[in-house]
């Protein structure tokens, strides 16, 4: 995983693959792996109501 996220913290500081990807009108807001391991484990810790609500709301 370490590997992982380093090659994808250097794509995402490549000025090249940047400005290919604005040329493509392709929007790049990178998040790294440790911030989404983190927001991943904020969701999950939610009080089972707003989960079930969430269920809900997306079922729709």
């Amino acid at each position: 995983m370490k590997t992982l996220r380093e090659a994808f913290r250097k794509a995402m500081s490549d000025p090249a693959l940047l400005a290919e990807a604005e040329n493509m009108r392709f929007g790049v807001n990178p998040t790294g792996g440790e911030e989404l391991e983190s927001m991943a484990r904020d969701l999950m810790a939610q009080p089972p109501e707003v989960i079930e609500r969430m269920k809900t709301l997306l079922a729709k």
